[in-house]
C-alpha cells in the first residue's frame, strides 16, 4: 500500500485537476492518479525497473525520509510481493490515468470469507443458531477477519431482518430474532 500510495503521488501530473483517489472494497484497494505514464515510456518499461520521474523534488523529499527505498522499484516490488503469495495486483493505464489495484490479503487468503458474500452470513447465522447469542469478537474468530468488516457484516445481517441487535459498545450482543 505504502509503495502505491507514494507512486501515485510523486508520479501523479500536478498540472491536471483532480485528486488522487483511493477507493476502498472488500476484495481489494484501488489507487487513482493523474497523468498515465510519461511520454516514451511503457508499461513493461516499468515492470522492468526503468522509472522517469514526473516529479524529481518530491522523490527526493520522499528518500530522504525514506519512505521510497530507490528509484524504479516500487512497480516490480508491489507485483512481486502479491505473486509471491499466489495473488495478483493489477495496473490500467490511460493516456491521463494510472490506476492500480492491490487484493485485500485477509479476503483473498480466506476462501471462507469470499468477499463477504452469502457463505459468510450463513456462517455467522449458524454461529448465531448454534451459540443463541454471539458477539462482534466471536464473529472476528469465525471468519477470521478483523473488527471493520465484521461490523459491516453484522450490519447487513441486521438491516436484513436476520438478526437482532442488542446493546451498545462492549456489551453489544446479535441474536436471531
Amino acid at each position: 500500500m505504502r509503495e502505491a500510495l507514494s507512486n501515485a503521488i510523486i508520479h501523479r501530473k500536478y498540472a491536471m485537476s483532480g485528486s488522487i483517489l483511493v477507493k476502498m472494497f472488500p476484495d481489494r484497494m484501488e489507487v487513482i492518479s493523474s497523468g498515465g505514464l510519461m511520454r516514451g515510456i511503457e508499461l513493461a518499461d516499468i515492470m522492468s525497473g526503468y522509472s522517469i520521474c514526473r516529479n524529481t523534488q518530491l522523490a527526493r523529499i520522499f528518500y530522504r525520509l525514506q519512505l521510497i527505498e530507490a528509484y524504479g522499484t516500487g512497480m516490480p516490488k508491489i507485483f512481486e510481493v502479491y505473486q509471491s503469495i499466489g495473488l495478483a495486483s493489477k495496473i490500467e493505464i490511460t493516456p491521463n490515468v494510472l490506476k492500480i489495484s492491490l487484493p485485500n490479503t485477509r479476503v483473498a487468503t480466506n476462501p471462507a470469507s469470499e468477499t463477504y458474500t452469502l457463505n459468510s452470513d450463513e456462517r455467522v447465522l449458524e454461529l448465531a443458531r448454534d451459540l443463541g447469542v454471539i458477539s462482534r469478537k466471536d464473529v472476528e474468530r469465525l471468519l477470521e477477519i478483523t473488527q471493520t468488516p465484521v461490523g459491516r457484516i453484522l450490519k447487513h445481517l441486521v438491516e436484513a431482518g436476520s438478526l437482532v441487535k442488542s446493546g451498545n459498545g462492549k456489551n453489544t450482543k446479535y441474536l436471531l430474532p
